[in-house]
């Protein structure tokens, strides 16, 4: 059997760790897990579910629950069962059996958890090393899951806290092996902190770290950070644009340039030129599900959400990054985009 990377086998010490520290017993812990899943399932609607799995072309499986229905779920379950009021550590061992399933919902409960019960800085240190696990794991593996999470728990601790900036910067050098979202989740969790200068030395070496990988979701992540750096600081992202310019997709050019000091014939000529270079497309990556030999509580992935000051994220496959028609479980723009698509039929 091919031995385990340094990253899997800190993964594995930190599991280990974790679950020695966890007081909840087991048949506790099922008890509470299993009433969130019935309550979940109870709020499905398959047409929900093949609205979302047909979005996301089967990169995740979805009970067909909105994500403010997830939201609403959640909260009721917690403060009846008193979840809130659990240790720290039962309550994060409680969040792995939620992100090891192969479900979206079961993933955005988790998270929602996270970004309403354990924002504290206190928690920080232990929300950022239960999320390095569950990338270690494969538990998050697919662009949705990833950008969601990010958008709504890790943002928001690297724009406030310099230490979570710098250990969240760390993951641009995650094992190949594993795909590319935690190096994409390296970038995108900078969309928040991109509108502060203090933060832009970090982004500058996050970004040359990064390149010059051809994978999409790696390149995506770049320009949809990028982006929102240029509606605040132009000249500092049309810096980074040039300088990378050679290494950045022809897509992330074509949709992640429009805040750049740059006039329309200047963006055509630079457009241009990238196509005259034969830009090939960024590496795509799979967004089937997860095969026999994955994890078994290795798949799922749910539309990123964004936080209220950001757009959505990426649809799979669809040039998306950076607009306002994410496909949000909470049956918003996505519906309504669908909606548009029917008319103009």
């Amino acid at each position: 059997a091919e031995a385990p990377s340094s990253e899997e086998a800190r993964s594995v010490i930190a599991i280990t760790k974790f679950a020695a520290l966890v007081m909840l017993s087991a048949s506790r812990l099922a008890a509470l897990r299993g009433d969130l899943e019935r309550r979940l399932v109870a709020a499905a609607s398959e047409q929900t579910a093949r609205w979302f799995t047909a979005y996301l072309k089967n990169a995740i499986e979805y009970r067909g629950v909105k994500s403010p229905a997830v939201r609403t779920i959640v909260q009721a379950w917690g403060r009846e069962h008193g979840v809130a009021a659990l240790p720290v550590v039962d309550q994060l061992a409680l969040l792995d059996a939620l992100v090891a399933t192969p479900r979206a919902e079961d993933k955005f409960a988790a998270i929602f958890w996270l970004q309403l019960e354990l924002n504290a800085d206190d928690h920080t240190e232990a929300v950022l090393e239960r999320v390095e696990a569950w990338f270690a794991a494969s538990f998050l593996y697919d662009w949705s899951t990833v950008d969601w999470l990010c958008a709504r728990v890790v943002d928001p601790l690297v724009a406030r806290d310099d230490r979570a900036a710098a250990r969240v910067a760390t993951w641009r050098t995650a094992t190949l092996a594993r795909g590319p979202w935690q190096r994409r989740a390296s970038i995108v969790a900078f969309r928040g902190a991109s509108t502060q200068p203090t933060s832009h030395a970090l982004i500058r070496t996050i970004v040359a770290d990064l390149l010059p990988s051809t994978e999409r979701f790696v390149q995506t992540g770049i320009g949809w950070t990028l982006a929102d750096m240029s509606k605040k600081h132009p000249d500092e992202a049309r810096a980074l644009f040039e300088q990378h310019f050679d290494d950045l997709s022809l897509e992330v050019l074509q949709r992640h340039t429009k805040h750049l000091p740059l006039s329309p014939a200047e963006r055509k000529r630079w457009i241009a030129r990238k196509k005259a270079a034969g830009s090939a497309e960024p590496e795509s990556v799979s967004t089937s599900l997860p095969n026999a030999t994955a994890p078994e509580a290795s798949s799922s992935s749910n539309e990123v959400a964004a936080s209220s000051s950001s757009s959505g994220p990426a649809a799979a496959e669809t040039p998306q990054d950076d607009a306002s028609t994410t496909a949000d479980p909470g049956g918003t723009t996505a519906p309504r985009t669908a909606a548009k698509r029917r008319r103009k039929r």
